[in-house]
């Protein structure tokens, strides 16, 4: 009974995702749907190695924000990008262990800006699953 629960733990442990939000801002910022962040400091979220779709944004959580977009393990991939189609509110890089992306400005190169950038290659990135995330606002 003792090794079927050590495997179970061993299960949980591995199916989750720790992405880093670090606040280089000089004023306090509020992760939407996760912690308030005074500035210099950090916090963690914790997602499924499998989970779609993930959203990091600051402050502006009905739209009008920098993003920072994840799917985790799909393919056995986690994808990542930097949008500011909602808007731009603060400066987001993003980075993996495998590189990142910035978003100083609005425009932004390497990042989606309009919905047409959808037809653009090299704004969605890929790392190999698994690995630690940082998201940096400012």
């Amino acid at each position: 009974m003792k090794a079927i629960i050590f495997f179970a733990a061993l299960l949980v442990v591995g199916m989750s995702v720790t992405v880093n939000i670090r606040n280089n801002c000089g004023k306090p910022i509020s992760i939407c749907g996760g912690p308030r962040i005074n500035p210099r400091a950090s916090a963690s979220m914790h997602f499924g190695d499998h989970q779609q779709a993930v959203r990091i944004t600051a402050d502006k959580c009905g739209g009008g924000a920098s993003l920072a977009e994840f799917s985790f393990g799909k393919g056995g991939r986690d994808w990542y990008d930097g949008s500011l189609i909602e808007g731009f509110n603060y400066p987001i890089s993003i980075r993996g262990n495998c590189g990142g992306v910035s978003c100083p400005k609005f425009p932004s190169p390497r990042c989606y800006n309009t919905h047409a950038d959808d037809l653009k290659p090299g704004l969605s990135l890929s790392c190999p699953q698994g690995g630690s995330w940082t998201v940096t606002f400012c």
